[in-house]
This record gives C-alpha cells, structure tokens and sequence, in this order.
C-alpha cells in the first residue's frame, strides 16, 4: 500500500470515529466532556474515548457518516501530517498535508472554514504537527506552525488573530543561532 493511500485510510477512520462521537442525540456529548480536545485526546493522553454508543456488539454495522477530502498531498511524497484532528463544542479543526488549517462540523462533514497560510506567508513544505487550542474567558485561539512560523487562528472564523506577534506571526528561529 502506498503512503498516500495508508494516510487516507487512517484520516477517514480517523474522521468516521469522530464523527460518531459527535452524533448522540440521547444528550448533549459537548457538555458531557465527549470533546477530543488535545493531542492524544486528553491532558493525561489516554487515547481513549468513554462514548459507548460503539462497541463490539454493533461495531459491524458501522458505516461511514460523511467523508472529507483534504486534499493538499505531494505526490512526489515531500508532504507529511503527523497529528489527529481535535474536537471542541461539536466542531472538528485539522491540518492538511499542505498546511492548510480547516474546521468542519463534526456531526455533518460540511467545512466551516479554511486557512491557506501559503496565500499570506512564504514558506516551503514542512512536517504538520498539528493544532493546539486554547481559551480564556470568551476568548479562544488555535494555535499551529507553518515553517517557521507560529501562527494564532480564530476558531470560529479562522482569520488570523491581529495583534498576535508581528504580523500575525511569531518566527520559531528568531533569537536562535543556526
């Protein structure tokens, strides 16, 4: 099996999994801590989630609920992702091989942004580490690298957040020798 198509393979379960994670209707899961809302899913990184709609009684009959397409792949393999996807309040936020930051509802598929840092910094490709997101308060950010720069999103519009470092950038090499 080729990478490209061992890394589609493992985005779609990824994407299956949350999607029905995001698709009780017995009550609301946001408020219920049903979220996956850090590397690994939890601060304790348990890689694990307590939903129990699934399990090996109708695993079986599982299908998929909606599916994604990225897109952004190299075909020349230069590209890499080498994160999972987060979940907060029912929305999921991912990376794309290219860089390209996206949220979609977790309970649909239907994409609710993109952010395509290539149209406003110059960069060549570089490994994807994925996302980190925090808040204070009412205020929230998604925070990720693109080459050399760490960058501050806002997750419900996903523009970039003015006022973060200088152009709404910080470079991860300043002040480090090379």
């Amino acid at each position: 099996m080729l990478k490209s198509e061992w890394f589609n393979w493992v985005f779609f379960l990824l994407l299956l999994l949350t999607s029905f994670a995001c698709t009780n209707n017995e009550k609301d899961d946001r408020l219920a801590g049903n979220d996956w809302p850090v590397y690994l899913g939890s601060n304790g990184s348990a890689q694990y989630s307590t939903l129990k709609q699934i399990n090996k009684e109708n695993i079986s009959l599982l299908k998929p609920a909606w599916q994604f397409q990225a897109g952004g792949h190299d075909v020349n393999n230069k590209s890499q992702i080498q994160c999972n996807p987060l979940i907060i309040n029912g929305v999921l936020f991912g990376t794309s091989p290219d860089l390209k930051a996206f949220a979609l509802n977790a309970a649909t598929g239907e994409q609710l942004w993109e952010f395509d840092p290539h149209k406003s910094f110059e960069f060549g490709t570089s490994v994807n580490r994925g996302l980190m997101y925090w808040e204070s308060g009412e205020e929230s950010r998604l925070f990720y690298s693109a080459g050399v720069y760490l960058l501050a999103i806002n997750p419900k519009t996903g523009e970039l957040i003015n006022g973060f470092g200088e152009g709404s950038k910080v470079s991860l090499r300043k002040g480090i020798r090379l």
